[in-house]
């Protein structure tokens, strides 16, 4: 069996929740967590 590995990577903004999907320079996407997910089949 072939081992699985997946490496998950979470964004966000801190910018209030009623603009949060419209474009900004002043509020710029960061990474917020990553994982590494790995698993044997």
């Amino acid at each position: 069996m072939k081992d699985n590995h997946v490496i998950v990577t979470s964004y966000g903004r801190d910018v209030p929740k009623d603009g949060y999907l419209a474009p900004s320079d002043k509020y710029p996407t960061t990474v917020r967590d990553r994982g590494d997910i790995s698993w044997n089949n």
